[in-house]
C-alpha cells in the first residue's frame, strides 16, 4: 500500500530523486513549492528542497532536512542520488534565481 512520506502544509510537494546507500539507507530528494498569488503564477513563488532518510527500508522516515541550494534561490532535486566509495553523496538537480 502506498504511504505518504512528504507533505508540507499549504504547498505542492514532489519526491523526484532517490538513492540507496551501501548500508541500505534509503534517501529521497523532495521539493516543496508555494506561492501566495494566483495558482501557477510566479508572483511570490518559492521552492524549498529537502532530503528524507530511512534506515529501515522505508517503514519510518526522519524529519526532512533542508538542502542549501546557494548561490541559487530555488532548486529541485532530480534523478538518482549517488554514493561514491569515499562516502561522498551526489544529488543532481536544477534551479534558478
Amino acid at each position: 500500500m502506498p504511504k505518504t512520506v512528504f507533505d508540507r502544509p499549504e504547498a505542492d510537494d514532489g519526491v523526484i530523486a532517490s538513492g540507496l546507500l551501501g548500508d541500505d539507507t534509503l534517501l529521497l530528494g523532495a521539493v516543496s513549492y508555494s506561492w501566495p498569488g494566483a495558482t501557477y503564477s510566479h508572483e511570490g513563488w518559492k521552492a524549498n528542497s529537502y532530503i528524507l532518510r530511512s534506515e529501515d527500508g522505508g517503514n519510518t522516515w526522519e524529519e526532512p532536512t533542508p538542502v542549501n541550494v546557494k548561490p541559487l534561490t530555488w532548486g529541485y532535486p532530480f534523478g538518482r542520488i549517488l554514493e561514491f566509495d569515499d562516502g561522498l553523496l551526489l544529488l543532481s538537480g536544477y534551479g534558478g534565481y
